[in-house]
């Protein structure tokens, strides 16, 4: 009965804190700029501070979007936001929060308006772990912000540590949320067949494509896993998904995985240098067993016309990126440049139609 009575009480003087009236000016609704905080649209607000605007966030609103647990410090009169990794103190009125066990500066005071405790929203992101970047977008001025948790399954991913992604990974979503405004997500950086295998055990869908920041972001690619190890020629886990049932014939931003194969091959002949920094002659070889396997995958209707619509060649005539298109072809169309599957041909393309075997 004691300990339910102390907490009881514990959670009153928490509300009662938050309900002390405050004289600074009233914070103002952001209508100028939006927030997202992984991928979630969040409130946040202007507040005048020495002659500027603060963007502050409620700090309640902020830890369930950073997930961070929030406790009230009755004997300090603080709040204490916190995860694994991270622990933060902040006081009505001061300038100055306790992170990880250090004073830290913030750009501006956390305060009370109207019953609600905001603090610098920067700050609190940032001193979480995680990051946050500004910039416009199609829907116009935008705050991108990630929590500490989803940078570090970011990193993650990134660093082929599958034992700490392992840990971090409690929703297969999280691998879908881009890293920043560029639009690129954690999944398309797998380099490993270990970390494809604990991304399909997570429940990722193998051919998972779907763009929900469409106008947020910068780019949403609409590539799938097997987009993504194609582009880089990693025959293994190319072979891998398609083991899995993969579709050789899902299109992304119009290319097929053969398609991102052939435009990586050309990139080591034509440079010298393999996008991982890997051996040329080697990555080269791979590229070899990736585009082969994809071929052996891949539907492709292709017709070449000339201007009066006449069908010069058509699907099984042309093999993309070989010289085959130009000898079957002649020399009524040579010297004349398309671009098809990422690969220069001489010829004239007029339609091309793609369908799944």
């Amino acid at each position: 009965m004691r300990k339910s009575l102390l907490v009881f009480a514990s959670l009153l003087l928490a509300w009662l804190c938050l309900q002390v009236p405050s004289a600074k000016a009233a914070p103002t609704p952001s209508t100028q700029a939006s927030l997202y905080i992984d991928g979630v649209k969040a409130d946040f607000r202007t507040i005048p501070y020495k002659g500027k605007n603060e963007n502050m966030i409620s700090l309640r609103a902020a830890a369930s979007a950073l997930k961070l647990a929030l406790t009230w410090m009755p004997a300090s009169k603080e709040y204490q936001s916190a995860d694994a990794s991270h622990t933060m103190r902040f006081k009505a009125n001061a300038a100055v929060a306790q992170v990880d066990g250090k004073a830290k500066t913030m750009t501006a005071p956390a305060q009370v308006v109207d019953g609600t405790l905001y603090v610098p929203l920067r700050f609190i992101v940032e001193a979480g772990g995680g990051k946050l970047q500004a910039g416009s977008s199609q829907a116009g001025p935008i705050y991108w912000a990630n929590s500490g948790r989803q940078v570090a399954l970011s990193s993650a991913v990134m660093r082929d540590r599958t034992d700490i992604a392992r840990a971090l990974l409690h929703d297969w979503r999280a691998l879908t949320i881009p890293m920043g405004l560029d639009g690129i997500q954690p999944y398309e950086m797998a380099k490993s067949v270990a970390m494809l295998q604990l991304f399909l055990q997570a429940g990722f869908p193998i051919d998972y494509q779907e763009a929900h920041y469409e106008g947020i972001v910068y780019s949403e690619s609409g590539d799938t896993l097997l987009h993504c190890e194609a582009r880089f020629g990693r025959y293994e886990l190319v072979e891998y998904l398609l083991d899995q049932g993969a579709d050789a014939n899902l299109l992304s931003l119009g290319s097929k995985p053969l398609g991102e194969a052939i435009l990586g091959k050309k990139f080591v002949q034509e440079t010298g240098a393999s996008f991982d920094g890997s051996d040329p002659t080697t990555a080269l070889a791979n590229y070899d067993q990736t585009i082969g396997l994809l071929r052996a995958r891949t539907k492709m209707d292709l017709y070449f016309k000339d201007a009066r619509g006449n069908i010069l060649a058509e699907d099984e005539d042309i093999v993309p990126d070989s010289v085959t298109v130009r000898q079957s072809l002649g020399s009524p169309l040579r010297g004349q440049r398309i671009l098809f599957q990422q690969l220069r041909c001489d010829a004239l393309l007029v339609h091309v139609a793609s369908s799944p075997r």
